[in-house]
């Protein structure tokens, strides 16, 4: 009997399938029908008020800063001393640094010879007081077809150099040895951490951390061999808040880490994968939301960390250019983006522009902290000073 009756209560639970597996089609009917929640961004908090208001006419009459003669190309360019001083990184052979005392009637008050610099690979850290220069040297008979139309972007300095714009003292030069790692390529790029301790390089496919004032290694990675030049590191960046960095490649890829509590590991916070043709650039990192934004050479990418199954990113596709900036403004509710078509301001979370400049070539923007100005440099070596309303 009691056979009997398992065998009975199997039967009719087999009788049920048919009528679950329509209750479930159903279901799925239903949800497809649904309409797609669209990508949203985190508001900021309603009581925060912003340091700077922004309209459309927020981008006419600069100032404008020239030096007689002077028309390299602005690589990166920062406020520091409570925004009472502007530094201005120039590309050439050789390449210089300029300081201008802001004020009423803004004055160039140093220029400093940095050798060779690139049209990348030149990061103030976040507060100005430090720069990191770096760059490659191109092989063309190594690289072929490769490195024509991006050999401009590297230079014949080897190895990284940290600068205090301050006086326009060299402090270190790391890897100077071409036998040493990283070894030279086409993609040169470093940065500093907010506090100017550590220094971040570019490797051919991972990257590499030193202390900026003994250059004992930090937590390194490396993955491809070096002549996979397909997986190269392109971009990397320090958040502002500290202990979290990027690396970005030409494969597409940006990977998030923190830094961790014992050299040689850094956590990995997850990334975000932009798409194969898509090289990344530039990073910003919004100050107070786990935001950051990527340029590549084709998109405005906007995503967070740390990374899960629901994280969603935004894209924004932009003119193919492989030069470009972008920064948060101190508040985190404006987003400054140099490209070859002008220097926009667009909100944040939105992203909608909200004002622009597109008679210039820009290649480097930059927030002061205090009096709301934007500051951009263009193809020419121009530097204009953008005053927002308070």
């Amino acid at each position: 009997m009691a056979d009997k009756s398992i065998i009975g209560r199997t039967f009719s639970l087999s009788g049920l399938r048919p009528f679950l597996a329509l209750v479930l089609i159903a279901c799925l009917g239903v949800s497809c029908s649904l309409p797609k929640p669209k990508f949203t961004l985190p508001s900021l908090p309603a009581n925060e008020q912003a340091i700077c208001t922004v309209t459309s006419a927020s981008l006419a009459s600069p100032i404008v800063l020239t030096i007689p003669g002077h028309t390299q190309p602005v690589t990166t360019l920062a406020f520091a001393d409570k925004d009472a001083t502007l530094h201005v990184v120039h590309a050439g052979v050789p390449g210089t640094l300029s300081t201008w005392r802001l004020g009423a009637s803004p004055r160039l008050v140093r220029q400093t010879i940095i050798n060779q610099v690139g049209r990348r690979g030149a990061q103030f850290n976040a507060t100005g007081s430090r720069l990191v220069v770096t760059a490659g040297r191109p092989d063309t008979e190594r690289y072929g077809l490769l490195a024509t139309p991006l050999d401009r972007l590297g230079t014949d300095l080897t190895g990284v150099q940290v600068w205090d714009p301050a006086s326009g003292e060299l402090l270190q030069h790391f890897w100077n040895d071409t036998t040493r790692l990283p070894a030279p390529h086409l993609w040169p790029d470093a940065a500093l951490s907010s506090d100017g301790s550590l220094v971040l390089n570019a490797a051919l496919a991972g990257y590499h951390m030193v202390e900026a004032a003994t250059g004992k290694g930090g937590c390194s990675l490396t993955t491809i061999i070096e002549n996979q030049l397909d997986q190269t590191t392109t971009a990397v960046g320090f958040a502002p808040q500290g202990g979290v960095f990027a690396v970005g490649g030409t494969h597409g890829y940006v990977d998030l880490y923190r830094l961790g509590s014992k050299p040689g590991y850094c956590g990995d916070l997850g990334g975000l994968r932009m798409g194969v043709a898509e090289v990344a650039l530039r990073f910003a990192f919004h100050p107070t939301a786990k935001r950051f934004a990527v340029l590549s050479n084709r998109s405005l990418w906007v995503a967070g960390w740390p990374v899960s199954l629901f994280s969603r990113a935004r894209r924004i596709p932009r003119s193919e250019s492989y030069l470009g900036d972008l920064q948060f403004s101190p508040d985190g509710r404006w987003l400054a983006v140099a490209t070859p078509n002008g220097v926009e301001l667009r909100r944040y979370p939105g992203l909608e522009v909200v004002a622009s400049d597109p008679e210039i070539i820009a290649t480097a923007v930059d927030f002061s902290e205090t009096d709301c100005t934007l500051a951009a440099g263009d193809e020419n070596g121009v530097v204009r000073l953008y005053r927002l309303q308070r």
